[in-house]
């Protein structure tokens, strides 16, 4: 008897916490120009579950209502919102400077203030496109140490761009 009223209880528990979930669904938007966005996430704070938009930038996540949300995107500000059905949030752009950081021959990333010794930068000001068919031609003769060979003068034609010299420890191969 006690068993029979035991397993009565757990499937009534189980009932109302499947009753407690509901399918929360709505839409992942720019606040900048309304248009949705795709692959931005979805979790339920304090839980793994959560999920990404779609296409359309709509998401559907069973949640219980009124559990906060988190919505992130690269680029985004992070955004916590109460789960309603019909929901629609704004992600806003998260315009950051980041620091320069120099990454060294030994795959050692540094400050460019720390390095012994001197370091070159190309800015996109100082790219003269004008005249160019390439990126691989703008930069000809711009960087000390690197070298950019035509395969052929065609337009489009590829480029080899070679790196403080022409062989590398395996044979011909470039750095």
């Amino acid at each position: 008897m006690k068993r029979k009223l035991t397993m009565m209880l757990l499937c009534i528990m189980g009932g109302v916490v499947a009753l407690a979930q509901t399918a929360i669904s709505g839409k992942v938007v720019s606040a900048q120009d309304g248009e949705p966005i795709i692959g931005a996430a979805v979790k339920v704070k304090g839980s793994t579950q959560g999920v990404v938009t779609n296409l359309e930038g709509q998401f559907f996540i069973n949640a219980k209502a009124g559990a906060t949300l988190v919505f992130s995107y690269v680029g985004m500000q992070t955004k916590e919102a109460a789960a309603k059905d019909g929901m629609k949030v704004q992600l806003a752009s998260d315009d950051q400077m980041l620091e320069e950081v120099v990454v060294t021959a030994m795959g050692i990333t540094r400050s460019k203030k720390s390095l012994g010794y001197a370091s070159q930068d190309l800015k996109e000001g100082e790219l003269s496109t004008k005249g160019t068919s390439s990126l691989a031609n703008a930069i000809q003769g711009k960087l000390t140490g690197v070298d950019i060979r035509q395969s052929s003068g065609a337009p489009g034609a590829s480029s080899q761009i070679v790196i403080r010299g022409a062989r590398s420890f395996d044979g011909n191969n470039q750095l």
